[in-house]
């Protein structure tokens, strides 16, 4: 009986024993699992976080891809405004041109007035040959800026 009584004894142990592992088992599970939820949330967090600035760049693209539009048609515009200027500056120079030959073929005498006329209709020439000029520099920077704008899209 008391080898019985003894080998019950060691048996429950045993058992016992078995029993802390399977607890302590347990709340190590416990941890990790806790971990792991705090993990995901994280994650969850960061994702979404992403996600925001994914939407962000996309608007930002798509503004630029807008402002990249209006500078074309700025620069459209400004190249016609360009050619209707060398368009009216060469008429210009031609009509001049054939009033000083007439007043020179005709030996006609172009009075102080006339002459007058004639040198402030030079320098509107001047004026708008200037003003050509400057749109023509105008449409090298704006294509820079396209060009540049290009290259930040294509980056993007």
């Amino acid at each position: 009986l008391r080898k019985h009584v003894k080998d019950q004894k060691v048996e429950a142990r045993s058992k016992q024993d078995e029993l802390d592992e399977v607890k302590e088992t347990h709340s190590d599970l416990e941890e990790d699992l806790k971990l792991l939820t705090n993990q995901k949330q994280e994650m969850s967090s960061e994702i979404t976080a992403m996600r925001d600035t994914i939407r962000n760049l996309q608007a930002q693209c798509d503004e630029n891809l807008r402002e990249k539009d209006r500078s074309e048609l700025q620069l459209e515009d400004v190249k016609r405004q360009i050619a209707d200027l060398q368009q009216r500056n060469l008429e210009g120079r031609e009509t001049l041109s054939r009033v000083c030959e007439g007043a020179r073929n005709e030996e006609t005498r172009i009075t102080e007035t006339e002459l007058t006329r004639l040198g402030k209709t030079q320098e509107k020439y001047i004026q708008l040959e200037s003003r050509v000029k400057d749109l023509e520099q105008e449409i090298v920077e704006r294509t820079t800026e396209k060009n540049q704008l290009s290259e930040a899209l294509n980056t993007s």
